[in-house]
């Protein structure tokens, strides 16, 4: 800051100087002279301080068109290998890959983690019975649920 003052000084000092040399007569020009420049100069000084606080650019989303190009064939691969599973698992990587992009992973970790409680939902809602959801399968989901949750926690803490 220091040298900046004394700039700022110096072009004082100089439009002083011009003044007495040219008499009041100009004092309207050299007064706007001088603010001109301590115009520019303030101009400068937030320009600097906004570029500093911009934050650096991202890098390329990893769901841009190359990248769904290639993963759009591997989750139809799955799916002729492991039928609409494999189409819905493919999914839900690219979708938790964007969020994890996107989002704070304190945030987006404990949302991953609900996924075996997810699991054991649709489980149960779709397969119904054959698929023997009892209250162990239930309760070892929610711990698990609230492990990750806790971890989520404990991370923005």
């Amino acid at each position: 800051m220091a040298p900046m003052e004394g700039e700022a000084q110096h072009e004082l000092e100089a439009t002083l100087a011009a003044r007495a040399e040219l008499g009041p007569g100009h004092d309207d020009q050299l007064v706007q002279g001088f603010v001109d420049r301590i115009e520019r100069e303030l101009d400068r000084r937030i320009d600097e301080r906004i570029a500093a606080r911009t934050p650096p650019k991202r890098a390329p989303s990893p769901l841009n068109p190359g990248n769904l190009g290639v993963c759009i064939p591997l989750i139809v691969l799955a799916g002729v290998f492991g039928h609409t599973a494999g189409v819905f698992f493919g999914l839900s990587y690219l979708c938790m890959f964007a969020a994890y992009y996107h989002g704070r992973v304190t945030v987006v970790s404990p949302l991953v983690a609900t996924e075996s409680l997810w699991g054991v939902f649709f489980s149960a809602l779709v397969i119904g019975r054959s698929e023997h959801v009892g209250r162990r399968i239930v309760a070892g989901a929610a711990l698990i649920v609230a492990g990750g949750v806790l971890i989520g926690l404990a991370a923005t803490s």
